[in-house]
């Protein structure tokens, strides 16, 4: 989330930076700024994140769901109008995944309320979305899963709404 363009900060909301954070999180980006209230951590702000990182992600030896949400872009991004279309669960098939579990309890805490927005690449609304790991893992695993379609199908957003 980090890497979509030059100046963009992702910002994880934390009570406390152990070891997991800083070993899985922390170490792949260049540029990290911690905010301190009252001397203890409550967010961490994220930016450029390193070359070796972004080649492993590139080289996709990733979870499935990484995958499934896109491949980093340096393009820009040009606003379009668009609409937003809710996934109703009963129409998608399950898929459970206990290793982005984790992922998803870290996605929590990059909002302070309820929202999480994801920003997607090379997502075509088609039938075949459905059947993409990470829209059937959302679906099941959030309260409510939508996607931000532009005229032109282009799906740029996936808006999770989580317990």
């Amino acid at each position: 989330m980090g890497c979509q363009d030059e100046n963009s900060v992702t910002s994880l909301f934390v009570d406390r930076i152990d070891n997991q954070v800083i070993e899985e999180i922390i170490m792949h980006f260049d540029n990290t700024k911690i905010v301190l209230e009252n001397e203890v951590p409550s967010e961490i702000m994220l930016n450029k994140p390193n070359q070796e990182s972004l080649s492993l992600i590139r080289s996709g030896h990733i979870n499935h769901n990484k995958k499934s949400i896109g491949t980093i872009s340096k393009s820009k991004y040009e606003w379009k109008p668009q609409k937003s279309y809710k996934i109703i669960p009963e129409f998608i098939e399950k898929y459970e995944d206990m290793e982005f579990d984790k992922v998803l309890a870290y996605l929590k805490n990059t909002s302070k309320g309820p929202i999480i927005s994801l920003s997607l690449y090379n997502w075509t609304l088609k039938d075949s979305l459905k059947d993409t790991s990470a829209i059937r893992y959302f679906t099941h695993k959030c309260k409510n899963t939508y996607i931000w379609v532009d005229d032109s199908n282009i799906v740029s957003t996936i808006q999770l709404e989580v317990h």
